[in-house]
């Protein structure tokens, strides 16, 4: 009678322990795939294309495109400054409309 019930309790979790394994490895693979890998660059790669800020930016300031497309939202790029550079602030009074 013991040996029944022992094996009872083990097919039960068996059964409860490959469920949620199996579960886990489908969950998993069914996330986006089109997810991308981070890039780690710094001022002074050689593949860096520099070119000067926008005219309301100080003078001395570089950008240079890190990943995307500039024509595009969701741009990454890097700002190079002379030191001692003067930034002016922005004070936004009105969100973006």
């Amino acid at each position: 009678m013991k040996l029944k019930h022992l094996l009872t309790n083990l097919t039960y979790a068996l059964f409860i322990s490959i469920f949620f394994f199996g579960y886990t490895m489908f969950a998993q693979n069914m996330e986006d795939n089109n997810t991308e890998l981070s890039v780690v660059k710094t001022a002074d790669d050689k593949d860096l294309k520099w070119s000067p800020c926008p005219p309301f930016i100080t003078d001395g300031c570089n950008i240079a495109v890190l990943h995307g497309n500039p024509a595009i939202n969701n741009v990454d790029i890097l700002f190079k400054l002379s030191p001692n550079s003067n930034i002016q602030t922005i004070d936004r009074i009105q969100p973006n409309l």
